[in-house]
């Protein structure tokens, strides 16, 4: 352990930070609701930012915030803490084992589990360890640990879902699943939910183990990387169903756009000429023709003809009162699970669905859409008349992405792009940056190389470094994190680079 004595004594003399002034634990809190009441905005102005690019960091991990410290593990098994105000180093303990996500933080104390089956509790201001456990079988950790009710809860690769004593580290419960766990399980009001990669939901006593239901295995690859998260008086699971053309065929079928959208395509394929017809499309929406197609959607997952990936069963019994019309599939090529939305406070959610309404045309994927879902109605509520003149938002169904939730600030994180949407003026904003689309949030102007072979185009040139480099984008990833934002500055993590920005607070 390596620690810098005058960082670390300026830190102990440091007022302890209140609890909000925090984002002590995996998309901000155990529920997984990814909300806070902070809410920076435009300008932002670079602080700092730490690349670990001989390290490397999981995409779908997230900064831990708190006591002034960033918190964050690498795949070289090192738990490192960082000034959050300058990026210095405080302290760095290397664990020997891969970290493949988020620790989590409470009561002074940091907590991580890695590849190797070992969960370490640590003095979060000194790195100095308290305490370590060792799971009984081998598989080891790549979810993030949750710490509730002075517990620290999280399942391991050989199925083992464990419950631990947070002070000592004894282990308190235990039940054995019939498949690995990769998911990070979720807690609210005593009641724990996970799925492990059999696919089947469950809900737990998080104080006794005992398990309170199972609902039916939901379709799909994988539940991997993501959580579920309490949503109201459901709880909500995303899956990776790698299928994302029956959607497209079934908008096609709904409406006399997605006809013509079809139509337009088969004629005019990606010309100009067929952009120029298929940017008028968002202009012709109704609520007749959205209520429409988004019904047609619904009724062909309802009669098993269109692949699901949204599951939001009674926290009561299991149940699953609604089938909802979302159909955000996540990635073609199979690996990319669909983050769970983020709930504001009057209890929606935001959602990436379909429409051929959106006012989103990329050519990548068509019909992605950004929506808000009330749990009271099965049809997803899409968010138009969007001010895209001030940045870029990438609303992409086919690659991971991630949402935050920030006052009345939306952020949205998809690969090397950082962006927000300020949810009343309908305005969208790159975070820092000038490039539109800004490339880690501005730390680097980066361009594409007339170097690069014209078989390799993921590669981009970094200009403005002390050394001129060349390395992928952080593209579609298994999963992606969500900022983490604490007062008046944003935390991310992308391409194995940690970076701060400062925002202007809105009043």
């Amino acid at each position: 352990m390596r620690l810098q004595t005058a960082l670390l004594l300026t830190l102990l003399a440091a007022t302890p930070a209140l609890a909000e002034e925090s984002w002590p634990t995996l998309h901000h809190d155990v529920a997984r609701t990814g909300r806070t009441t902070d809410s920076p905005g435009v300008p932002f102005r670079y602080l700092w930012h730490k690349p670990c690019w001989d390290e490397l960091i999981a995409p779908e991990a997230e900064p831990i915030v708190a006591q002034n410290a960033v918190y964050f593990g690498t795949l070289k098994g090192r738990l490192r803490a960082l000034s959050a105000d300058t990026g210095d180093e405080l302290w760095t303990v290397d664990l020997a084992a891969p970290i493949h996500h988020a620790p989590a933080y409470d009561n002074g104390r940091i907590y991580a589990a890695t590849l190797a089956g070992v969960v370490v509790a640590l003095d979060a201001r000194t790195g100095h360890e308290i305490w370590r456990f060792t799971a009984p079988h081998r598989g080891g950790f790549v979810a993030s640990p949750a710490v509730s009710g002075n517990r620290v809860y999280l399942g391991d690769r050989a199925g083992d879902l464990h419950a631990l004593d947070a002070a000592t580290g004894h282990p308190v419960w235990s039940t054995r699943l019939a498949a690995p766990i990769l998911q990070t399980v979720s807690i609210k009001d005593n009641k724990l939910a996970v799925a492990a990669e059999d696919l089947i939901p469950r809900l737990f006593d998080a104080a006794t183990g005992q398990e309170l239901w199972h609902g039916q295995q939901m379709a799909g690859v994988t539940v991997r990387a993501y959580y579920p998260v309490f949503w109201n008086d459901l709880v909500v699971w995303r899956t990776d169903t790698d299928a994302i053309d029956p959607y497209t065929n079934n908008i096609l079928q709904a409406t006399d756009e997605g006809k013509l959208w079809r139509d337009t395509r088969s004629k005019y394929k990606w010309t100009k000429q067929a952009e120029d017809i298929i940017k008028t499309l968002p202009s012709r929406y109704t609520d007749a023709k959205y209520t429409h197609e988004q019904t047609y959607v619904r009724d062909q997952m309802i009669a098993g003809k269109h692949p699901r990936s949204f599951y939001a069963l009674k926290i009561a019994d299991g149940s699953e009162p609604t089938i909802y019309a979302v159909g955000y599939h996540a990635s073609e090529n199979g690996y990319s699970v669909p983050a769970t939305p983020p709930v504001d406070e009057n209890g929606h959610l935001y959602v990436y669905t379909k429409s051929v309404f959106s006012e989103w045309q990329y050519p990548i994927r068509a019909f992605d859409a950004l929506s808000t879902l009330a749990p009271d109605s099965p049809l997803p509520t899409l968010i138009r008349n969007i001010d895209r003149t001030h940045g870029s938002f990438p609303a992409t169904c086919d690659e991971s992405s991630n949402l935050t939730l920030a006052g009345q600030k939306l952020f949205n994180t998809h690969d090397h792009v950082l962006a927000y949407m300020d949810l009343k003026s309908r305005k969208i904003f790159n975070a820092y940056s000038s490039h539109a689309p800004e490339l880690w949030g501005g730390v680097y102007k980066c361009i594409a190389s007339d170097k690069v072979p014209a078989d390799n185009p993921g590669h981009w040139h970094v200009a403005d470094t002390e050394n001129s480099l060349h390395f992928s984008t952080q593209w579609n990833g298994p999963a992606q994190g969500a900022v983490a934002i604490v007062k008046d500055k944003v935390f991310w993590i992308t391409g194995s680079t940690v970076i701060c920005l400062k925002g202007t607070v809105a009043p």
